[in-house]
């Protein structure tokens, strides 16, 4: 019996399994862009979502811890679940530097990200995965609308039973981010997985930033004033 079967992880990685084909196992998990928030900032992120595979569709939630160690490189932990067609436990973390910033003189935002996931339940997951995300950011009224788009390339390693493989994937990353104030902000995410059937996972979710200092420039010191006084 050959049953296609959808599972939680890293971003759109896909793996089949050669001597249980009964179960293949394929990994999404929204990225959210390339922006990197301010030093110091911590960002909660929950989101919900639906993985489809073939005939086969699974919710997804996630639960996502961020903190930018500086204004360009950020460490994200994550914990997650899937239920539907695949009942699955899912647990990782990625980095993300923030090479371009958006601004005047370079008006894009660019960052490569790295991600480490594992999964445990009906199969037993684990995932690397690198990619590139690029987007730019527009004033619309109140809101800073960001669409972003990226690629991402891996491998995932699942096993069930006496029966495991590991494949190459790739992925390809489309989204929107709204940012509604400094602290509050919503994103939905599209990324599509290709390997030997595809894969679709769409999520919305929302980011909570607290804290965190704009900026590393030091302020320009105010001019020295001296009166002179004549006797």
């Amino acid at each position: 019996m050959n049953v296609h079967r959808a599972t939680f992880v890293t971003l759109v990685t896909v793996a089949g399994i050669a001597s249980a084909p009964e179960a293949h196992a394929q990994f999404a998990i929204p990225m959210q862009g390339p922006a990197v928030e301010r030093a110091g900032a911590f960002t909660l992120i929950p989101t919900i979502g639906l993985v489809s595979e073939d005939s086969a569709t699974s919710l997804a939630l996630f639960g996502r811890a961020r903190y930018s160690l500086t204004e360009r490189l950020s460490m994200t932990g994550r914990l997650g679940v899937m239920v539907g067609d695949l009942d699955e436990f899912g647990f990782g973390a990625d980095l993300k530097f923030q090479i371009l910033k958006d601004s005047p003189s370079v008006p894009v935002d660019l960052s490569i990200f790295g991600a480490l996931d594992f999964g445990v339940g009906d199969l037993t997951l684990i995932t690397m995965m690198g990619g590139v995300l690029v987007g730019k950011t527009f004033p619309a009224g109140d809101l800073k609308i960001g669409p972003y788009g990226g690629l991402g390339v891996g491998f995932g390693h699942a096993s069930r039973g006496g029966g495991s493989n590991t494949d190459p994937g790739v992925g390809f990353i489309m989204g929107c981010n709204f940012g509604i104030n400094r602290t509050l902000s919503a994103f939905t995410e599209l990324d599509i997985g290709l390997e030997a059937y595809w894969l679709l996972s769409w999520h919305v979710g929302i980011s909570i930033s607290l804290g965190g200092v704009d900026g590393t420039s030091t302020p320009a010191a105010e001019p020295e004033v001296t009166t002179e006084v004549s006797g």
